[in-house]
């Protein structure tokens, strides 16, 4: 049996998770936008309103790599090596 010494790198992404990405969609709301239509005056109604009702639903952010795990299956025969799985190469 081979075993291959393996030193991951998580990169940028590593830190990245609900927090920041909340952080960060809440910055990019409170900017003003490019509308893609216009019909009525919505300012102007909610600048007018006496009641105002704010909701914010938050759910936690899933990182899409557990759900589908990278699965391989290598063969060591004759100091060559036999690689099937998700990884798709072409050989010359």
């Amino acid at each position: 049996m081979y075993i291959f010494p393996t030193d991951w790198d998580p990169g940028a992404a590593a830190s990245f998770g609900t927090t920041t990405q909340f952080q960060e969609y809440r910055k990019l709301a409170s900017t003003k936008g490019i509308p893609a239509g216009k019909a009525g005056e919505a300012a102007d109604a909610l600048a007018k309103s006496t009641k105002k009702i704010g909701a914010e639903y938050v759910f936690p952010y899933l990182a899409h790599a557990p759900m589908e795990p990278l699965n391989c299956t290598v063969k060591i025969c004759c100091l060559h090596l036999h690689q099937a799985g998700l990884f798709y190469y072409r050989e010359e």
